[in-house]
């Protein structure tokens, strides 16, 4: 009890202002100070809340100086129990509003009691980003790629690397239309990009149709026979770079290079960002330059007549508009070319791209000291690699003559009676004789099938790697084919024919659908062909006149039906328009009206053409018909109205 005493005596002292005949050590003073500090500025300690403090001191001790909660401790949904079924609601891919989520959650039988504001649903999808969970609230508007941009991330250091020690690549489809190099149509090609990632700089590139093993084999040569051999080669999971040709086997492209293959996991590309960095500087900013850009910032109009115009130009340039004027045509051609780049010009506006981004200062690269005027400033990735082979960096060249071999590709095949069959192709050597039935490494250029490297099979620490040369094996013959068909041009037929089904697949639906129509052979007239006559009553004495006639017309139509019967009938009405242009002479009303609503129909015409059909020649059969068909109709119009008078 003494202390207790002789803290209310001190506190008394200081309560009155006498600090100097306070026996209680300084730190004392300063947290009885620190304790009874108030807001606005008051500061000072009063009598009554002195002794009540000693009192609550006396009474229970220290902690009853201790501040109790104003409240039990509440998680967020408990303070809000209807936040858990409305998330069900506003949680959803197609980003609902907070208005839209409510009026559903009003709506829904599993509403727990009354329905809440919207400013009390604001503030509790606030309140969430302070709790543990704190993406509750992005769940299910967002997937995993685009949550993880909203968590904390590792910067990765390329602190005490140099260059070559890792090459990242990854493919882009250019945001812009260019010509097709063989159709010469519009398309957008696919670019893959090797940088290096210690000076960012790009040491190869390759441009294809599409991303493909063999555009991305294509890549790294470029920058292997550029720039060197690099330790690690990192890129995505796409079906372009984890393949057997690329990563995956002992016998592919980055193992004979001794480059180990290393993918970033799925929904992360993040962790490839030096590269995801460059296609937007180079590529996005190259395409903008073209007219035919098709970002998703491109003004909606300007596309849409660039895609009008392009089109239009290459209808008149592929002959099907009925253009004569040669100064239209050549007015289309300068057109379509301005609109849609040329694909070399392309390909030289690519290498020039590379090339200014090599030389531009990377703010990404660590500060160097200008020569020419000694500020601090960023380099060029041409300039830090240039340093780095200043203080003595060399690259890892590929040996004189060995490039040619690494870039083959190689499969294991087995020998038989001194052939070797790929890709159809059968390949003879007589130095193949010794190894019938045996396994071997067959190495190909995907460019000429003329001929093989046939290799033996070398065992190097347990794994398969392609060994001494055994022969160059010559294209022999083939069962299937008489000439040798290259893997490029094998690949090339493949893609057409899977084309050509899924165009198959789209007509038999338009036409399934058009077959109802068709089988109740509804009237539609061209813009410049008659209406069909409306028949005129016929009267009630008249009837029995005109039956001897109906029936004697009915007789005659029923034998010319079965002359046709006899002939060969069309599977569809485009086998019937080439049959009537062919033979305009045999063809009937019925057949008329088919090819005429054949012909008004946009779909019709398109997979007319398709099929192999001329519309223009259509065009002129019905035109030709018309005056005839209008001159009989108007005769038979006048027949019925002499009889009737």
């Amino acid at each position: 009890m003494s202390l207790v005493a002789d803290v209310r005596r001190d506190l008394q002292t200081l309560a009155a202002g006498r600090n100097d005949q306070c026996v209680l050590p300084d730190e004392f003073l300063q947290l009885a100070l620190i304790a009874n500090d108030r807001g606005k500025g008051k500061k000072g300690l009063s009598r009554s809340s002195i002794y009540g403090w000693t009192k609550a001191f006396e009474a229970d001790g220290v902690k009853a100086l201790a501040p109790e909660p104003t409240r039990p401790e509440q998680s967020l949904f408990e303070i809000y129990p209807w936040l858990t079924p409305f998330l069900r609601f506003y949680a959803q891919p197609s980003k609902p509003t907070i208005a839209h989520a409510l009026d559903r959650y009003a709506k829904s039988p599993d509403r727990v009691g009354d329905v809440p504001s919207y400013d009390q649903v604001r503030r509790a999808l606030k309140s969430l980003k302070g709790t543990p969970d704190h993406l509750l609230a992005f769940k299910g508007r967002e997937g995993p790629l685009a949550l993880k941009a909203r968590l904390a991330y590792v910067a990765r250091s390329t602190q005490g690397m140099e260059p070559g020690t890792i090459y990242t690549a990854d493919g882009k489809t250019f945001d812009a239309e260019v010509q097709h190099p063989m159709s010469g149509k519009p398309f957008r090609p696919e670019i893959t990009t090797v940088l290096d990632v210690v000076t960012r700089k790009v040491v190869g590139w390759s441009v294809a149709l599409d991303e493909n093993a063999e555009t991305v084999a294509d890549a790294i040569r470029h920058s292997v026979e550029t720039c060197g051999i690099p330790a690690i080669f990192y890129s995505d999971r796409g079906k372009g770079y984890r393949n057997q040709r690329i990563s995956m086997t002992t016998l592919s492209l980055c193992s004979r290079l001794g480059i180990s293959a290393t993918h970033s996991l799925p929904y992360n590309s993040q962790a490839r960002g030096v590269i995801e960095r460059a296609h937007g500087t180079i590529w996005n900013r190259l395409s903008k330059e073209y007219p035919s850009y098709m970002g998703k910032d491109m003004d909606r109009e300007a596309a849409k007549r660039v895609h009008r115009d392009s089109r239009k130009a290459l209808a008149i340039i592929e002959n099907r508009k009925q253009v004569i004027d040669p100064e239209t045509q050549a007015k289309s051609h300068f057109t379509y070319a301005k609109l849609i780049v040329g694909w070399q010009q392309f390909l030289d506006d690519v290498a020039a791209a590379v090339e200014a981004y090599n030389d531009t200062r990377h703010t990404g690269l660590a500060r160097i000291r200008d020569p020419e005027n000694g500020r601090m400033r960023h380099p060029s990735p041409n300039e830090l690699w240039a340093q780095f082979e200043a203080t003595g960096f060399r690259p890892f060249e590929l040996n004189e003559g060995e490039g040619d071999d690494l870039f083959r590709p190689y499969v294991k095949r087995r020998t038989r009676r001194a052939l070797i069959e790929l890709h159809t192709n059968e390949y003879f050597s007589l130095d193949l004789e010794p190894w019938h039935g045996m396994d071997v490494l067959v190495g190909f250029d995907i460019h000429d099938a003329g001929k093989v490297w046939v290799r033996e099979i070398a065992m190097v620490d347990g794994k398969q790697e392609p060994g001494p040369l055994i022969c160059v094996a010559e294209f022999a013959g083939n069962r299937q084919r008489y000439v040798p068909v290259s893997y490029q041009r094998l690949a090339e037929e493949r893609r057409r024919a899977g084309r050509l089904k899924r165009n198959n697949n789209k007509i038999e639906a338009i036409e399934a659908e058009a077959r109802p129509q068709l089988e109740a052979q509804h009237m539609v007239v061209m813009p410049d062909v008659a209406p069909a006559p409306v028949s005129d009553p016929v009267p009630v004495h008249a009837k029995t006149a005109t039956t001897q006639d109906d029936a004697r017309q009915d007789r005659v139509v029923n034998l010319a039906d079965a002359k046709r019967a006899k002939k060969r009938v069309p599977a569809d009405q485009y086998e019937l328009a080439d049959h009537c242009i062919a033979h305009p002479e045999e063809m009937t009303p019925n057949q008329r009206r088919l090819l005429v609503q054949l012909f008004n129909s946009p779909s019709g015409r398109e997979l007319y053409e398709l099929k192999g059909g001329k519309v223009d020649d259509l065009r002129n059969l019905l035109t030709s018909t018309a005056s005839s068909s209008s001159s009989a109709l108007q005769s038979s119009r006048q027949v019925r109205q002499g009889d009737s008078t």
